[in-house]
Parts: C-alpha cells; sequence; structure tokens
C-alpha cells in the first residue's frame, strides 16, 4: 500500500511588513520603491511540489492554507507531514507541528530547508526555544537535496531514479492594478543546489557544505523545459528559470546546454529556450558575452554585495566577485540585451558613512533592471556567523527572524550606529529610482540592444533571440508613454522619452490601436497614482489556497483552489490576463 504523504505551507494570514508581504519578491525586494510601477509577484513553494512529483506515493501539496484548511487536512491521517523552515515563520511552524502531533499523533513528522540551520545553530533568546520545540516536535530532519532524501525516508525504490520537473507551477508577476490585463509567467527548474563559491554570509554554502549537488544533466534538464514549452501550446513561452546558485561555474554544463538549445529546430523560430540564472562575476567571464547568449542565458542575476574592491581584498574575502571592472563588464552585458538583476550588501566592516553612499551610487549607476539591497547579516550555520559570535558582536535580546531585514539591528556595526543603516537602505532605493526610473524603461532598453545586437547575426539561434527581443520592445514600449508621463522627474522621464524614439526608429511610430492602448495603460496607472498620493493603500492580495494531489503514477496532479486566500477573504473568478512571458 503506497503511502499518504502531506506537504504544507506556513498557513496564513501572513504578516504585512512596510505595506508588503515578504512573500511578494518583486514588491518587496527586486523593485521596491518604483512608486505606480511595483510590480507585484507570486512564486510557489517549489521544493513541495519537486519532492510530490517524484514520489511513488499518495502526496498532497498544501499551498496557502488557513488554518482551518490545514486542521482539516491533517485531521485526515497522513503517514508523513513534513515542511519547509523558514526563520521567518518558527512560531507558526511550531503552531503546525503542535496541530499534527495533536490531530493525527501517528503521522511522522519532517522538515527541511535552510531554515533548518537555525535549528541545529540557533541564535540566543526566543529563537532558541522555538528551536528547541522544533527538535521536540520533528521526527526527521532533512540536510539534504529533499527529492532523493524523501525516497530513502519511505523507502521508494529506487532512490536515484531521475528527477522529474514536469508539473511544477510557474510563478508570475504584473504591475499592480494591470495584473487584469498583462501578466508575465516564468516557470522554473532547477539544475543543482549549494554552492561552491563559500561567501561567509550565504546560507546555501553552509547548508550544502561549500558542494554543488547535481540534480539533472544538462540533457534531462533541456528535455523537462521543451517538453513544459510543449505542453503549454505556446511554443514562444521558452523562458525559463534555472535554480542554480552559481550555474556558471561548471563551464561544460552551460556549454552542452547551449548546444541543446541551438540544435532544436522546431523552437527556433520562437526563440528557443531562454533562461533567468544565478551566475557570479568570476565564473560569468570563463565565457565570452555573445556565448552566454548563446548558451540561451536572457537575465542573470549577479551578486555585485559592493562596488569597492575591499569586498575581495579584506576579512570577507569574497573571492566571486572578482572582477578587473564590474561596470563595464556589466554594460557588456547589457549592450547583449542580457538583463541583470543585481544585489548588494550595506554593512560590511570597510563601510563608513561616507564610501557607503558611493558605493549605493556606483550600484545605481549599473542600472540593474532589478535589484536587491540588504544589511549584511549573519545567518547561524554561516563563517560570517561564528565570526561575529566569537568576537562578541551580537546584541542581546533581537530579532533574529528577519521579517524586517531592512532594519537590520542585531549586530555590532565597525562604523555605523545601531539600526543606521536603514537610512542607507532607504537611500539607496530612493536613488535607483530617482535616476533609473521603473524597471520598464530599462527593460525595453536592454530588449531592444539584444534586437539590434543579432539582427544581422550568422547564427540562425541568435537571429532568433534577435527577433524575440524585438517583439519583447514592441511590447515593452506600450508602457513608455506611462513611463515618461509618470516619471518621478525630467531625467526619468527623458530616458522614456528617448527609448521609445529608437523603438520607433527600428519599428515605426505605433499603430492607433497601439497607441490607445498605450494611453489606457498610463491612465490606469495614473488612476493608481492618484489614489496612492491621497494615501491610499493597494490592498494586499494573497494567492488562494491550492490544493495540488499527485497519485504517484508519474501523471500530471489534480489542482483544486478554494474560494479564499489564506486569510479567508474570497477569491473572485477573475478572468484571464494575457501572459507574456517574460518579455526578453
Amino acid at each position: 500500500m503506497r503511502k499518504r504523504v502531506l506537504l504544507s505551507t506556513i498557513p496564513g494570514p501572513r504578516e504585512i511588513v512596510d505595506g508588503v508581504d515578504l512573500y511578494d519578491i518583486m514588491a518587496a525586494r527586486l523593485a521596491r520603491g518604483q512608486g505606480v510601477f511595483t510590480p507585484t509577484a507570486h512564486a510557489h513553494c517549489w521544493a513541495l511540489y519537486l519532492i510530490a512529483e517524484n514520489l511513488h506515493a499518495d502526496v498532497t501539496v498544501l499551498e496557502n492554507p488557513t488554518w482551518k484548511d490545514f486542521e482539516e487536512e491533517v485531521s485526515k491521517g497522513y503517514d508523513y507531514f513534513g515542511t519547509q523552515l523558514m526563520a521567518a515563520y518558527f512560531p507558526q511552524t511550531v503552531r503546525m507541528l503542535e496541530i499534527v502531533r495533536s490531530r493525527s499523533p501517528e503521522t511522522t513528522t519532517v522538515a527541511g530547508g535552510y531554515g533548518g540551520l537555525y535549528v541545529t545553530d540557533p541564535p540566543e533568546g526566543e529563537y532558541t526555544e522555538l528551536a528547541h520545540r522544533i527538535k521536540e516536535l520533528t521526527d526527521h530532519f532533512c540536510h539534504d537535496e529533499g527529492v532523493r532524501w524523501f525516497r530513502r525516508l519511505i523507502g521508494d525504490e529506487p532512490v536515484e531514479r531521475p528527477i522529474s520537473q514536469r508539473f511544477l507551477p510557474a510563478g508570475g508577476s504584473a504591475i499592480k492594478g494591470l495584473d487584469h490585463l498583462f501578466r508575465a509567467c516564468q516557470p522554473m527548474v532547477l539544475a543543482g543546489l549549494g554552492c561552491p563559491n563559500g561567501c561567509e554570509f550565504c546560507v546555501t554554502s553552509a547548508f550544502y557544505k561549500k558542494q554543488k549537488i547535481r540534480v539533472c544533466s544538462p540533457e534531462s534538464l533541456y528535455t523537462e523545459m521543451r517538453e513544459r514549452v510543449l505542453q503549454s501550446g505556446n511554443l514562444a513561452a521558452g523562458m525559463f528559470t534555472i535554480f542554480d546558485e552559481d550555474l556558471f561555474t561548471d563551464v561544460e554544463y552551460v556549454r552542452e546546454l547551449g548546444r541543446l538549445i541551438r540544435g532544436d529546430k522546431e523552437l527556433m523560430p520562437y526563440g528557443g529556450i531562454r533562461y533567468f540564472a544565478f551566475g557570479s562575476l568570476r565564473s560569468l567571464q570563463q565565457f565570452s558575452v555573445e556565448e552566454l547568449v548563446a548558451n540561451g542565458l536572457s537575465t542573470v542575476w549577479i551578486g555585485v554585495e559592493s562596488t569597492i574592491d575591499d569586498v575581495v581584498t579584506s576579512e570577507h574575502a569574497i573571492a566571486k566577485r572578482e572582477c578587473d571592472d564590474v561596470p563595464a563588464y556589466i554594460k557588456t552585458l547589457q549592450e547583449h540585451g542580457i538583463a541583470v538583476t543585481a544585489s548588494t550588501i550595506l554593512g560590511w566592516d570597510f563601510h563608513t558613512p561616507e564610501n557607503v553612499i558611493a558605493d549605493i551610487d556606483a550600484f545605481v549607476a549599473l542600472e540593474p533592471a532589478f535589484y536587491q539591497i540588504t544589511p549584511l547579516i549573519p545567518c547561524p550555520g554561516t563563517e560570517l556567523y561564528r565570526r561575529l559570535q566569537e568576537d562578541g558582536r551580537f546584541l542581546a535580546g533581537q530579532d533574529w527572524s528577519f521579517t524586517q531585514y531592512q532594519d537590520d539591528e542585531i549586530m555590532e556595526r565597525k562604523n555605523f550606529a545601531v539600526g543606521e543603516l536603514r537610512r542607507y537602505y532607504d537611500l539607496a532605493l530612493e536613488k535607483l529610482y530617482q535616476e533609473n526610473g521603473p524597471s520598464q524603461i530599462r527593460l525595453a532598453k536592454l530588449a531592444l540592444n539584444g534586437y539590434r545586437k543579432f539582427k544581422d547575426s550568422d547564427d540562425p539561434y541568435l537571429r532568433a533571440r534577435s527577433k524575440a527581443n524585438g517583439d519583447a520592445a514592441k511590447m515593452l514600449g506600450l508602457f513608455l508613454t506611462a513611463c515618461e508621463e509618470l516619471a518621478p522627474n525630467e531625467k526619468v522621464a527623458s530616458k522614456a522619452r528617448d527609448i521609445a524614439a529608437q523603438c520607433a526608429s527600428e519599428f515605426g511610430e505605433l499603430s492607433d490601436d497601439q497607441r490607445e492602448i498605450a494611453g489606457s495603460l498610463r491612465d490606469m496607472l495614473q488612476e493608481r497614482k492618484t489614489r496612492l498620493d491621497r494615501g491610499e493603500k493597494d490592498p494586499i492580495t494573497f494567492a488562494p489556497a491550492r490544493w495540488t494531489t499527485y497519485r504517484g503514477d508519474g501523471k500530471a496532479p489534480e489542482v483544486a483552489r478554494a474560494s479564499h486566500d489564506c486569510a479567508g477573504n474570497p477569491v473572485g473568478a477573475a478572468h484571464e490576463p494575457i501572459a507574456v512571458g517574460s518579455m526578453m
């Protein structure tokens, strides 16, 4: 008889911080502070879905439930219950595990994920008690790749059979107020876990002990992506997120993946497979920039961490950031149409009130399409945590949940008072918007760059990529009227006008229908801006509660969406917006 497994996310409603749901990666992090243009995003708890798809068992994934939903599901008496540990939600995790023990005492409890480092090495204070309680309530902790580990746990042989990624749900993002019209959809696949770069602050390096765990070969990864495109019925929907902490450390893996992408004649006319991936400056420079495009790269997340070279040469020693000229290299990527999501860190030991502003200004000048700014955070289990702990630099009685990571008041900074970094965090966001404007301007420019760079290429794949970029530039061009007229200042308005003029030069003036659409987008965003200027807040919307049931037979799961979200609010049956892919 097959095992019955329940995998669940934290029930809601979740805490709202600064008016934002921290699950919303766009509004909370990557496009924070863009005013009326700030997008909202939904990302699934993919680890649970990946495990569920790959077990010969009856598995239910419960996502975004209310507490009532969760209690009712647990009461059905599953053999195993599993959840993902997240430091921000340890109190809720304890409550979940207590419900399982109370409602279904025969169920074996399982927990995994990076938050497990807080259990094995908890900081002092409230989290010590929470960690001990989670230990008491959990039968097994996963400190490995989750699919194979779970197979071993339930006796599902052969453990080393291939990992399928055929039915993972896709994430999505949209500008608030326009989500009923346009939604960027981007499915994900997993290539590897862990990172050999070993940065002292990195949780993933610490969790996997600086090792990379390969989940699938280039061939199987490409097959999964290709099948997902064919399943969708939209051959132009070839943009994926590849999860791998630094995909480009393995040169031959990337090149083999690129060979498969370029060899696919069926998908070629639609731009072929393209992907977003994480890459360090050091690993990316093993390739020419044109080769990166030819291997499928469309968007890359680069941990710049600091534009000051002390980040490499000081005791922090972030070797992955090695690059002779960071601005020049990133500019070259952008000239080839590769969008850069850049992240940086405030509060290094070498930062002072003087040079941190120069560092912020240099980061803003990189013009990243999207961005992440955080204080230097010593997460339990990392080398940074151990070093600062030995130096006695942790403040007593602080909140280690990082639900408000931008406030960071947990450690003594060498050159900043407690809580002072928040001012620089806010300053960095303000400068990013006041200097560069909304992301739509940069995305349109990048698409135009990619179109121009390869439209006359001898390589069929690069020409196909050029066409896809041209289509994206035309789509993004519809937002430029709004970007100009609702810009925060004339400098940003001028950037929008310039890109619009370049698009017109390449593709011709907007048609009457296109001008009407552009005007409608502007009017809807203007209406939202008026509301925000009056002090009104955008309503917080959570995704509906969702049950996904797998039968262990390799077939597509059954998906049931509730008529309510995790806060118990009713969810209307909104009509389906136009899915526009990643637009890159």
